[in-house]
This record gives C-alpha cells, sequence and structure tokens, in this order.
C-alpha cells in the first residue's frame, strides 16, 4: 500500500522541485553518466533519473528508454519511492496491481523489474528516483542496493549543485544589467553635471575677467587683487570639476577615442605654448629636446590632455627656476619623456601618485600649494594612455628629479573607454 502524503508537505515538496530549474530542461552528461552506471551496477537495462511532478513523472535522464520524457504519476512506481529514504523494489511488477496501469508495464517497454533509490535534497524533501528497470523479474543483491543508494545520493547533490550554478548565473546576469543601468544613470548624469558646473562657473570666471579688464569702466584700484582672486580661484575650480569629470567619465566608459594620425612635437610645441604663463610664474624654462617628433595614430585631444597633465605637473611641483625637457624616442611604441628637476619621490609616492585622489609631491613649493588640486591629473593620463594600449610610468629618486614616460604604439584600433 502506497501511503499517501499530506498535502501541505506535498506543497512543499513541489516548491523544493521547482526551485531546482531542472524540469523540461535538455539532457546533460553528467546525469546520462549516473543513469549508465546504475544500469550496469543493478543489470538491467533501462535506469532512469526521474523528478516527480504534481501530476507527472518526467526523466531528466533516461537510458534505455527511447523518446519517453515522461510518464503519468497516477500509477507510478517512482511515485512510490516517496514514502521513504530505502530503496523501493518491486521483483515482478506482473504480481503488484498497483501498477497494472503503468504505460512501462503495459506498453513496449515491457517492465518486469523495477528497484528505485529515493532524490532526497539536504532540505529533507524528496523529488524523485533514480530508478533501474529490467524486463525479467530479479532481484538486486545487497551490494547492489547499496550502490544504487550511493549513486542517487551523487545524482542529488549534483541537481543541488546545478541550482546553485543556475542561482549563480542569474545573480550575475542581474549584476549585469543593474551595472549596466547605473553606467547609463552615470553617464547621464555626467552629461547633465557638464552642462550644469560648468555653464555658471564660466559666466563667473568671464564678469571677473570683464571687471579686471574694465570693460564697464576703471575699477578702484582696491577692487583689482579681489577681482583677480575671483578669477584664479574660478579656473582653478573650472580645472577640478574637469579632472573629476574626466575620470568619471573614463570609469563610465564614456570616453569615445577618434583616431588620427598626428605628429608629437606639434603636440608638444602647442602643450608648451599653452603652459608657458605658468612655467613664466615660477621662472621655469620648458624645452622640447627634439626639433621634430615621431607620428603615431592616436587620438589628438586625449594626448593633448596627457601631455598638458603631465608637463603641468612637472612645472607646478619642480622647483622655481627649473627646467622641464620633453623628449621623444622613435619605435614601435613610442617613448615620450617629461623629465624635471624636481625633489623626487619615493617608491611608495609614486605608488600613491599613480592613485586617484593619491596627490603626492615633497615639499612642495608655495606655487604648489596655492595651485592645489585633486591628485586626478596622473591616474587620468594613465588611464587614457592604456586606452591607446600604452603604458605610463615614474622613474625618481628623491633629491635627483622626475621623469614621466608613456608609450604609444605607432598604429592602433582606438575603440571606447568600456
Amino acid at each position: 500500500m502506497v501511503v499517501p502524503v499530506p498535502q501541505d508537505d506535498e506543497n512543499e515538496r513541489l516548491a523544493a522541485l521547482w526551485a531546482l530549474q531542472v524540469l523540461d530542461t535538455a539532457p546533460e552528461m553528467t546525469f546520462d553518466q549516473l543513469t549508465r552506471l546504475a544500469a550496469r551496477t543493478c543489470g538491467t537495462p533501462i535506469a532512469l533519473i526521474s523528478l516527480i511532478d504534481s501530476d507527472r513523472i518526467w526523466f531528466k535522464s533516461a537510458v534505455g528508454l527511447g523518446d519517453i520524457r515522461e510518464i503519468p504519476r497516477e500509477g507510478s512506481l517512482c511515485g512510490a519511492s516517496l514514502a521513504d529514504d530505502e530503496i523501493t523494489e518491486v521483483e515482478d511488477v506482473w504480481d503488484d496491481p498497483r501498477f497494472a496501469r503503468n504505460p512501462l508495464v503495459t506498453g513496449s517497454t515491457g517492465m518486469r523489474f523495477y528497484a528505485g533509490a529515493p532524490l532526497r535534497l539536504r532540505s529533507g524533501h524528496r523529488v524523485g528516483s533514480l530508478c533501474a528497470i529490467g524486463t525479467h523479474p530479479q532481484r538486486l543483491t545487497d551490494d547492489q542496493r547499496a550502490s544504487l543508494l550511493d549513486i542517487a545520493q551523487i545524482a542529488t547533490r549534483f541537481l543541488e549543485s546545478r541550482q546553485m550554478t543556475v542561482d549563480a548565473v542569474a545573480d550575475l546576469a542581474r549584476a549585469k544589467m543593474e551595472a549596466e543601468m547605473a553606467d547609463r544613470a552615470k553617464s547621464e548624469f555626467l552629461a547633465h553635471m557638464s552642462h550644469e558646473l560648468r555653464t555658471p562657473l564660466n559666466a563667473v570666471i568671464g564678469f571677473a575677467d570683464m571687471l579686471r579688464l574694465e570693460i564697464h569702466g576703471p575699477l578702484p584700484p582696491r577692487y583689482r587683487d579681489s577681482v583677480d582672486t575671483i578669477a584664479t580661484s574660478g579656473r582653478h575650480l573650472l580645472d577640478l570639476i574637469n579632472d573629476l569629470l574626466d575620470l568619471a567619465r573614463i570609469e563610465a566608459g564614456a570616453i569615445e577615442l577618434q583616431a588620427d594620425w598626428i605628429d608629437l612635437s606639434a603636440i608638444a610645441h602647442a602643450t608648451v605654448r599653452m603652459l608657458e604663463p605658468l612655467a613664466d610664474s615660477r621662472g621655469v624654462g620648458l624645452r622640447i629636446d627634439s626639433r621634430y617628433g615621431p607620428r603615431v595614430r592616436a587620438d589628438r585631444r586625449a594626448v593633448q590632455q596627457v601631455m598638458i597633465n603631465i608637463v603641468g605637473n612637472a612645472i607646478k611641483f619642480g622647483p622655481e627656476d627649473g627646467e622641464v625637457v620633453i623628449q621623444f624616442r622613435d619605435g614601435d611604441p613610442v617613448e615620450i619623456r617629461v623629465r624635471d628637476e624636481g625633489p623626487g619621490m619615493t617608491p611608495v609616492q609614486i605608488e600613491r601618485a599613480m592613485q586617484p585622489y593619491g596627490r603626492c609631491q615633497v615639499e612642495p613649493s608655495q606655487t604648489a600649494r596655492s595651485i592645489g588640486g585633486t591628485g586626478l591629473g596622473l591616474p587620468i593620463a594613465r588611464r587614457l594612455v592604456e586606452l591607446h594600449g600604452g603604458q605610463l610610468s615614474i622613474d625618481s629618486t628623491p633629491g635627483a628629479g622626475t621623469t614621466v614616460a608613456f608609450t604609444l604604439p605607432k598604429a592602433r584600433v582606438l575603440t571606447t573607454a568600456a
């Protein structure tokens, strides 16, 4: 007699089965290997890994059964295996009227012998059975029964590990989608903030310049220093905002590089012209140690920004009345070197300087203190160089100056920062 399962327990069992996410999935080699092993162990032509749904028995793996993938639950021997944790064994099903209408008995399969070991989850729920089916009456030995139970336990653990893998993949896909949504939101925020922050700040700088140039009439002398401070501070703040937004755009994959053949010597001369006022204010000499520079296929604006960041740092944090030299080494990759006569850095300071917000200088000058900064210049330069397939490095020794070098391949197909 088959003991009926209480409805509450049956609902919990079905929930545990459905949580495995295995019903109606394609065959898998691991389970097929286990059913073949069960058939050989028990000496039967048929073996199944059957999962007991609400109204059907579905076969995750079926050896020797042809194209049959499921049968009705009513009158099934697998359903009877839910009663306990031991093997359900029927030497000759023809002698048991409970299974007279089972399609495996009445059909072409010709089942006469059945042995089923329950698939019991760690939660305690029995969700199916590992079945060995013969076409003539027989009886298992004690060793065969023990082996069938062992194989059933292995199959159960595979089912549970499969569920964990499916859940992990689903979690990964969900996390990926959330990350993509966050990136899109971040890009939209940056585009909005770029306008909202820069527009009023440029207006402040513009009005300060108008006052400083006395466009609307003479400015009382006592206000001129204040106006100069407003203009200088505004430009400084704009530089900080630009650095923060640039780094955020790089991290969000919102930078698109446009490849073009560029002359590095022309980039260097443009950088020198742009930074001459800063260098003159500190008495720093700027020199390009070559009249001609190599050509590379790169993003002109990005390489210009790298050069400005590196040379600007050398001017700001080097000694007053010192010299900054720009050098080129042709080859593939091309190397660009910026050397200053500053106090140098230790290996720990170099590592800090290469990290975002890790600004590090030894005994900065008063000018360097007034310039300030977020410590983003070198990290931004490094990431822009890496997007080109190059590398940025710092060679420095305390008391012996610093050389920042970066390489660029001669030609490279450029993509976005993502």
